[in-house]
């Protein structure tokens, strides 16, 4: 499980980034503390289900998004 952390974390981050979407308003729009999150976005926090669904839906984004190896990010 760990590692699927350290790979959609940082997938999560590049593709915020790219979209020009803040950490802080992510933070703001999911309920998710701005801790957490960094930790989260830098894979050094284990990425529940709750979590995982919560930035998939605030990003409009199918939950399988970040998890395809194919997928651009």
């Amino acid at each position: 499980m760990s590692s699927m952390n350290n790979v959609v974390g940082p997938r999560i981050k590049s593709y915020i980034k790219n979209q020009g979407i803040s950490v802080s308003h992510l933070s703001e729009k999911t309920g998710i503390s701005l801790q957490a999150l960094r930790r989260i976005l830098n894979g050094k926090s284990k990425l529940c289900a709750e979590v995982y669904f919560l930035l998939c839906q605030e990003l409009d984004l199918p939950l399988d998004y970040f998890m395809d190896s194919n997928q651009e990010s």
